[in-house]
């Protein structure tokens, strides 16, 4: 009790709290600095990512110099720790080797931008977007269930980044007539762009010509997480406008010749 009550009093300790109050103050300037900047300058997505991580790295830097030095002080000899300290953690990298794969990709993937928030991707058989993203793992909704998908970063070797086009291929038989189908589809086109959802609608013109068909195409313009709403939207107004306009759809058709 003695003791305890020497160190209390003593310089080392002194000196141990005033270090870990200006570590303390540090730190919560430092948070506050990264709000400000991100809610002043509006930074959202893949930069917003990379202030907040810059930020989490200087916090654990001060934390680690805190340490170190309170330690130091108080005459723990700082050098044979860290290198102790080297030891262990080869050994609990090995152990902890797929967090550690997590972090690496994950830095990856920030400074490579392969994505930000609010991307929308597509990763193996998901497009979703993307709603989280740390160091450690990624989070994805499903534009198509809703469902959201927790992804590991070490798993992301490859990502596709869905562009904000939707392209549709319209069928139309051989017999319809080629000045009469590219006025309905640009009428079409014309049509489609009065949704709110739909930036803009483009008729590219024929794309295929198949066996049973030619195929028109069009682009349309929107965001990419409703990708599949306004492509609904798109096809039940092409299928209005065919009908009303006698144009058919072909389906596959079989031939017989018969030799007698």
């Amino acid at each position: 009790m003695e003791n305890i009550q020497k160190y209390l009093i003593s310089a080392q300790f002194l000196t141990s709290v005033v270090i870990v109050a200006i570590c303390i103050l540090l730190w919560v300037l430092i948070r506050r600095l990264a709000k400000k900047i991100i809610k002043r300058r509006k930074i959202s997505g893949k930069n917003a990512t990379s202030t907040k991580t810059v930020f989490s790295i200087i916090k654990y830097l001060i934390t680690l110099f805190a340490l170190l030095t309170v330690l130091q002080v108080n005459g723990i000899n700082v050098s044979s720790l860290i290198t102790g300290l080297g030891v262990v953690g080869i050994v609990v990298g090995f152990a902890l080797q797929d967090i550690l794969k997590d972090f690496i990709m994950g830095t990856n993937i920030l400074w490579d931008n392969f994505f930000s928030v609010g991307d929308v991707v597509k990763y193996n058989d998901i497009e979703g977007k993307v709603i989280s993203f740390n160091l450690k793992v990624t989070k994805i909704s499903d534009i198509k269930t809703g469902n959201i998908f927790t992804v590991c970063n070490r798993n992301i070797s490859e990502i596709e980044k869905l562009s904000d086009w939707v392209v549709i291929n319209i069928p139309v038989g051989y017999h319809e007539d080629k000045a009469e189908v590219t006025k309905v589809i640009k009428q079409i086109c014309k049509q489609i762009e009065t949704s709110s959802d739909v930036n803009s609608c483009e008729y590219k013109g024929v794309n295929e010509l198949s066996q049973n068909a030619i195929y028109y195409m069009i682009n349309v313009h929107c965001k990419p997480e409703i990708r599949y709403a306004v492509k609904r939207q798109a096809l039940g107004v092409i299928q209005d406008a065919f009908y009303k306009n006698n144009i058919t759809v072909p389906y596959n058709q079989l031939d017989v010749h018969i030799h007698k």
